[in-house]
């Protein structure tokens, strides 16, 4: 049966609207799946905004659960494996230069370590696994940038992404690192992050302006740092790219943390920082925050709560305490506090400065090392147990120290 010239108008404009909305779906689909590729492409090749440029291919052990001890001997960079008790040299001629910024080394423990060499006229930034495997991500030549240095902030949770600032070295007056100079337009000044794990460096839009600097207070989580300018707080988010105000009530109203970046923050997302006030009643207070609130745990004189350290669970604050009695009769102690009880104790260490190191082996063992980059003392102590190994101890004990 014939259809109708009608019936058959009709049949080509429905197709006609049938094919209009299936185009108008496969552009919709078009549109969608390129936004996707090109989100994803733009990501792995340029990543977080402010790259830079690429980490160099390498052979580093991003994957390994092994952790060394890392720390300085003079101008030379030691490992130590606690399991066989063997020293590995890693590098010499070592920068030591260190403001609030950061540092030229991060010794500690952990399964890599980022150090600053001087190599010639050049400042080279190095990470080097437990397997001595090498990389250069970084570098400053010398000429006009002989008084610029490379500072090293701080690891992210995961090991895997490095923070760190280039800025004029001002003898380690960490609140001026970012001072302008007639050379300044020749330094590319400011905070970068190296990641590892990605093979990209990138720069953060924050500390290259004139006046109040940016001061990095550490990482938050594997995506964000925590900043302050002034005594205004803000979140870097790595995938924004930008400051934005922080919202939460993350420290108690007008109690700025002090060292914060020392205070790594925790498996479980907590974290202890220090406050403190100069004046006719000086203070030193230390808080604990459990990822929701924080709280305040010691309360004491300037000097008396430093440096606070939790451990990677969450479960113990390592801090120092200095005590002076007059000029010939000064100590520095050791304190553990244990969050879940509130209870405190003294390590059987004593030093006559409170700028001693110590970092967590785990989340019962401590190891401590005495003040300063020549290697006197070094130790591990396991305070569940209330036992200490010792591995360094110069002069009495020489046949343990670093060849």
């Amino acid at each position: 049966m014939e259809q109708s010239p009608l019936s058959q108008q009709n049949n080509i404009t429905s197709l006609a609207r049938q094919t209009k909305v299936y185009i108008v779906i496969g552009v919709a689909l078009a549109l969608v799946l390129g936004a996707v590729i090109g989100k994803w492409y733009v990501g792995k090749t340029y990543g977080i905004p402010g790259y830079v440029a690429d980490i160099p291919k390498h052979g580093l052990d991003l994957r390994t659960k092994e952790k060394r001890i890392f720390v300085l001997n003079g101008r030379e960079l030691w490992s130590y494996a606690l399991g066989n008790a063997r020293w590995t040299m890693v590098d010499k001629g070592l920068s030591l230069t260190g403001t609030a910024l950061g540092e030229s080394i991060i010794e500690g423990v952990g399964p890599m370590v980022a150090y600053v060499s001087n190599a010639g006229a050049r400042k080279e930034l190095m990470v080097s696994d437990v397997h001595g495997n090498k990389l250069r991500i970084f570098e400053l030549e010398g000429g006009a940038e002989e008084s610029y240095d490379i500072f090293l902030n701080e690891w992210s949770p995961n090991n895997l992404q490095l923070l760190f600032a280039v800025a004029m070295d001002t003898g380690g007056i960490g609140q001026n690192s970012f001072i302008l100079s007639a050379r300044a337009a020749e330094i590319d000044r400011g905070f970068y992050v190296a990641d590892l794990n990605g093979g990209k460096i990138y720069k953060l839009a924050v500390g290259a302006e004139e006046g109040q600097p940016w001061e990095s207070l550490g990482w938050l989580d594997n995506n964000t740092i925590l900043f302050s300018k002034g005594d205004a707080l803000f979140s870097y988010s790595l995938r924004l790219g930008r400051p934005v105000p922080f919202e939460k009530q993350l420290f108690p109203q007008g109690k700025k943390p002090f060292a914060f970046r020392k205070s790594k923050v925790s498996e479980r997302g907590t974290f202890s920082y220090e406050t403190g006030e100069l004046g006719d009643n000086p203070n030193s207070q230390i808080y604990f925050f459990d990822g929701e609130a924080y709280r305040l745990v010691k309360d004491g004189g300037w000097a008396e709560n430093q440096f606070s350290l939790i451990s990677p669970d969450g479960s113990l604050i390592a801090y120092s305490r200095f005590l002076t009695e007059n000029t010939f009769n000064q100590k520095a102690e050791i304190h553990i506090y244990h969050v879940k009880d509130g209870k405190d104790e003294v390590l059987p260490f004593e030093f006559a400065t409170s700028f001693m190191s110590y970092y967590w082996w785990n989340n019962t063992r401590l190891v401590v090392k005495e003040p300063g980059s020549e290697l006197a003392f070094l130790s591990v102590y396991d305070v569940i147990n209330k036992k200490q190994e010792l591995i360094v101890k110069k002069p009495a004990d020489e046949g343990a120290v670093a060849p």
